[in-house]
């Protein structure tokens, strides 16, 4: 008998035995289009006032509160302490960095380095150790377990799928690095944007392509 199912946050549902991938849910579940303002935007600001100005403070303050105006209203929308509380204290964290003594002005975007690092790492080592993240979501997702580690083809297309996320992690480091170390903010702030949404979106279908045919109907 078949089965239809709601797309769940990662926009996937099962309708007549066939798992889809619905945008509208997945883009819902980032923000909606204001979830790609509340991510570009402050970056936007904080890099055309500062070069417009010069001046670090000038520059990190309006982008600051205009993130902070975001964060409340994540609070207020989607009731979420606990995101609201995460994305104060991530705004806090890029706003203080550039403006401590000795601080540059490329040090904005030292906490998105270090992010994306932290994924790269936890991520590569989830294949490293056989258990590659991208396969523990699908089995969560489609409650069909974690058998598929017992199964050669299946574990490598999960590696192959998860190593697209190493990959991404690791062109946004490689690329974004030696820019920040360098400080040509106009630039990295151009690759950020680049490498955030748009290759995030690229990656994030590629990776559903792979893991389609793994997908089976949840009882």
């Amino acid at each position: 008998m078949s089965q239809s199912s709601e797309p769940n946050k990662l926009g996937i549902s099962f309708e007549n035995d066939e798992a889809t991938f619905d945008v509208k849910t997945l883009l819902s579940s980032l923000g909606g289009w204001w979830g790609i303002v509340e991510s570009i935007l402050p970056t936007i600001i904080y890099v055309v006032i500062f070069s417009l100005t010069g001046t670090v403070l000038a520059a990190a303050i309006p982008a600051g509160a205009v993130s902070l105006l975001f964060v409340a209203r994540q609070f207020v929308v989607r009731k979420s302490l606990t995101s609201a509380i995460v994305g104060a204290v991530s705004v806090l964290i890029a706003v203080a960095l550039p403006l401590r003594q000795g601080g540059q002005a490329s040090d904005y975007f030292t906490l998105g380095l270090l992010t994306n690092l932290a994924y790269l790492v936890a991520i590569s080592i989830s294949v490293l150790v056989r258990f590659p993240v991208v396969g523990v979501l699908v089995s969560t997702i489609s409650s069909s377990g974690m058998g598929w580690r017992k199964n050669r083809s299946l574990l490598r297309r999960f590696d192959a799928a998860t190593l697209l996320w190493v990959g991404l992690f690791g062109v946004r480091l490689t690329v974004e690095a030696p820019l920040f170390f360098t400080h040509q903010l106009q630039a990295l702030a151009v690759v950020k944007l680049v490498l955030g949404i748009p290759f995030y979106a690229i990656v994030l279908w590629l990776t559903w392509l792979v893991v389609k045919p793994t997908f089976k109907t949840p009882a």
